[in-house]
């Protein structure tokens, strides 16, 4: 039922992007490849016919807990199907999402596909994280959106898990304490700080979790969501 909505992304180690096979050129020189196009890949070991996503590495993704990069954005862009094995490797560009570019990683599909069939459940343990960034690098989320939460596996998150959405609540400066406004005589550099509660907003669905990080996609949304806003358990 969701699978329309989900775009096959996937979070890739520093390591593993040094060591995937990687889009070396393109046969027909040009700058960009899209269906149909044939490539060259090099530290491919695959036999004729082999099929491999190919994914594009793009946003560094840190924890806003402690400023750690843990993971790197992988889009899919294609499906790379074999049709001369070698170094490099000849292939053909199937099953299009968006352009291929030179230096594009190659991942197993079975490493790269999202599983679609699991119970919706809310997670076992308390569970409070952020939205720490959009798929298709957009600033406003709205309903069936893919999101990326710091949170994953070391934090009892599993696919299925339905989360939460609150709209982190502003600090403001309280300028009315005391029945009179201070703004006017001492301006907000004194005035006390009020940080507003957060509010629901909407309801998350984790469809693909990795240890410190997990995709989840926007089922519903009262309101506007944002990356820094609240997950949590419903």
């Amino acid at each position: 039922m969701i699978a329309a909505f989900l775009s096959r992304p996937t979070v890739m180690s520093s390591e593993q992007i040094s060591h995937a096979p990687y889009v070396l050129a393109f046969r027909d020189r040009h700058e960009i490849a899209g269906s149909g196009n044939e490539v060259y890949v090099r530290n491919l070991s695959a036999g004729e016919n082999a099929r491999f996503a190919v994914v594009h590495v793009a946003t560094p993704l840190r924890d806003p807990d402690d400023g750690k990069v843990v993971g790197y954005e992988g889009i899919y862009t294609a499906t790379a199907l074999v049709q001369r094995p070698g170094d490099p490797a000849k292939a053909l560009l199937i099953d299009p999402a968006r352009e291929t570019l030179r230096g594009d990683r190659l991942l197993s599909t079975d490493a790269s596909e999202t599983p679609i069939n699991f119970a919706l459940h809310a997670p076992a343990a308390p569970v409070r994280g952020r939205i720490i960034d959009v798929v298709g690098g957009i600033e406003l989320v709205g309903q069936y959106q893919v999101v990326v939460i710091n949170r994953g596996k070391r934090h009892g998150l599993e696919a299925g898990n339905v989360l939460a959405v609150d709209q982190a609540g502003d600090v403001v400066h309280d300028l009315y304490r005391g029945g009179r406004n201070i703004g006017s005589t001492i301006g907000t550099a004194f005035a006390p700080k009020v940080r507003l509660p957060d509010e629901r907003s909407g309801t998350l669905l984790v469809f693909k979790v990795f240890d410190r990080l997990s995709y989840g996609l926007i089922v519903g949304a009262s309101d506007t969501i944002h990356v820094a806003d609240v997950v949590r358990n419903p």
